[in-house]
């Protein structure tokens, strides 16, 4: 008893996380409620479960820094539920944070608990800069029913990317509703957002943003699938930017994140912030290049590494990025400092380089490789540019 009253707390959260997941013989239990000055009324109780977005900085932190991150969560809730219950709070994983309380007040109504609930989320988040979720049970009348209002708690927190159903989740919100959705695809929109950035179309590309968050938002999905289409949408981006011969960080100013960061999304609210911020970087680019031509380049130098290996002409590239030949002939010399034709030929000789050296094919094969279907051609070309014939320049790599 000496060594239990030196750490009471701990002692008492290490019994309530048992109880949560099974109620031992009902005369242990009423002996270590006793002996743990345990106060909760048996007959009037409620289990609060609560998801933590902890932010993106908090999996860097060290082993001792998160420690004191989950006590300071959990001080803050003991504080603020303590004003008008009794409760017991402790941290189930380090995103999952459960309260086991009894109103002070025996006629206190459910909507006492909500209103204690929203409380505690805003002060979490101002003090903390933490958001959360938190999911409520029905009410339980005895020791027995715990683990079930852990249970229905707990399956509040897998509606949290449900729109309607807000920060608060009560189990009567849930208990009907169908089955939550397990996937979700942001592919069926990729070829919009694609053109719409590459041809830096404004309207197209707010319109498709829209569409996807309203997609988001309508379908009740669980939070790996909620999670999992963010991750795929900025894949998306993030790939279509590259193309585009563009960084990340130029495009993405405030929104750029880590893969690890949006599969810890808190809920909803959390997700919706992240694509407002994404819209919002992306439009803003968008507005920012009008009336520039560095995004017609990365076209067309896109369309060319796509194509080399065909007899592209300089009225192909103008038609794919919508100007003519002679505006995009203008626009090349001027931001790459070449011609198209010397543009083109560089890319093909340094594409059968790598050929020559990696593979074992034919110098005529390679030809037909890089976009020369006249060998002779090519080797002429290729001397002219390196100094050396394709041949003695494979072996002279080979030495």
């Amino acid at each position: 008893d000496d060594a239990i009253k030196s750490s009471l707390g701990a002692v008492r959260q290490a019994f309530l996380k048992e109880l949560i997941c099974g109620v031992p013989h009902l005369d242990q239990v009423w002996e270590t409620v006793e002996r743990l000055s345990i106060e909760l009324n048996p007959a009037h109780m409620h289990c609060l479960a609560l998801w933590v977005g902890h932010g993106p900085e908090f999996f860097k932190r060290s082993p001792q820094e998160i420690s004191s991150r989950l006590t300071a969560i959990i001080s803050v809730c003991d504080e603020v539920i303590g004003d008008d219950n009794i409760g017991y709070s402790f941290s189930n994983t380090e995103q999952e944070f459960v309260i086991l309380l009894s109103p002070k007040r025996v006629s206190a109504p459910i909507a006492k608990i909500v209103r204690d609930c929203g409380r505690l989320a805003a002060m979490l988040e101002q003090y903390l800069g933490v958001s959360v979720t938190i999911g409520v049970s029905e009410k339980l009348a005895s020791w027995q029913e715990i683990p079930q209002g852990y249970a229905q708690a707990a399956a509040c927190l897998n509606y949290r990317f449900c729109r309607e159903l807000g920060q608060i989740i009560l189990w009567k919100q849930v208990e009907s509703r169908p089955p939550l959705q397990e996937s979700c695809s942001i592919l069926p929109y990729r070829s919009r957002l694609e053109n719409a950035f590459t041809h830096r179309q404004l309207e197209a590309l707010r319109d498709c943003l829209a569409e996807i968050e309203r997609d988001l938002a309508e379908r009740y999905l669980t939070p790996d699938a909620a999670c999992g289409a963010a991750v795929e949408l900025y894949s998306v981006l993030c790939e279509t930017i590259d193309r585009d011969h563009l960084s990340v960080e130029q495009v993405l100013r405030t929104s750029r994140v880590s893969y690890q960061e949006l599969l810890h999304l808190p809920n909803y609210h959390g997700l919706t912030s992240w694509l407002q911020k994404l819209q919002n970087d992306l439009l803003t680019f968008v507005q920012e290049s009008e009336g520039d031509s560095p995004w017609i380049i990365a076209e067309a130098k896109r369309f060319i590494h796509d194509h080399y290996d065909q007899e592209i002409s300089l009225g192909e590239v103008a038609a794919r990025v919508g100007i003519t030949p002679s505006y995009l002939s203008t626009l090349f010399k001027e931001h790459m400092g070449i011609a198209y034709s010397d543009y083109l030929t560089n890319l093909r000789i340094a594409k059968a380089k790598e050929l020559l050296q990696n593979t074992s094919y034919r110098v005529y094969e390679i030809s037909h490789m890089v976009g020369y279907p006249n060998h002779y051609y090519f080797n002429r070309l290729f001397k002219k540019a390196v100094g050396m014939t394709p041949l003695d320049y494979r072996r002279s790599k080979k030495r």
